[in-house]
């Protein structure tokens, strides 16, 4: 069989959903060995008697702010942290992995793809209420208190990789983008557009209320207040 060229043509093809089913049963010590075993292999879901996430920016520390990421299951997928400093801001995901000296540690490793919706178990324990995605994880909550009514949600990274998401979870809902007001947001819309129509989703890419936001302002902190006026 052809492998998958695109990401929304892997979310139509039953037989890649299958290989993820396949593998999904398996403990973290029966997940086959890495090709090359000089790499770092995240390892997920993390597994039960995994330490608490101990990673440090090396420049910043600690984070000031880790969201948890799940999988179908409520796995422990990773997590998406930020650190806030004098002139910026970073954001890094953080996995549990297997090392290249065989040992196991927390380390700045992306998700393996197609990577979890924000919120997941929140999405699949609602079937049947509408999502608002979002532009990152702040945005997200402040979503979640504004739109009690929708499950708010983001891909990982925001705008930079909506291609490399599941979106098979949405599948014929309705679901509204709300982006941030700038191009970043806009590449969001773009990125979402193929998956959620190749699903049947109800698409709906901008909502009225981004244009009262400030350029490159997006739906958080100061913003969700704003529109709760």
């Amino acid at each position: 069989m052809a492998s998958p060229q695109t990401a929304s043509d892997n979310l139509k093809i039953p037989a890649f959903l299958d290989r993820r089913e396949m593998f999904k049963s398996m403990a973290a010590d029966e997940l086959p060995p890495p090709a090359d075993k000089s790499v770092t292999v995240p390892i997920v879901p993390v597994p039960s008697d995994a330490p608490r996430v101990n990673y440090r920016h090396p420049e910043h520390g600690e984070p000031g702010k880790a969201w948890a990421y799940h999988d179908r299951d409520g796995g422990l997928v990773g997590y998406v942290c930020r650190w806030d400093f004098d002139g910026g801001k970073d954001f890094r995901p953080v996995t549990y992995c297997r090392l290249p000296d065989g040992d196991r540690g927390w380390r700045a490793k992306g998700f393996p793809e197609p990577r979890p919706l924000f919120g997941l178990p929140d999405i699949l324990a609602n079937p049947d209420a509408a999502i608002l995605v979002v532009e990152g994880e702040k945005a997200r909550d402040a979503a979640a208190g504004v739109f009690p009514d929708l499950i708010a949600t983001t891909p990982p990274h925001g705008a930079q990789s909506p291609h490399k998401t599941d979106w098979a979870p949405v599948a014929g809902r309705h679901v509204v983008v709300w982006p941030d007001n700038d191009e970043a947001g806009a590449e969001l819309c773009r990125g979402c557009l193929a998956p959620l129509c190749g699903l049947g989703s109800g698409f709906c890419g901008d909502c009225a209320g981004a244009a009262r936001l400030p350029d490159k302002m997006g739906l958080g902190g100061r913003a969700a207040r704003r529109l709760d006026r």
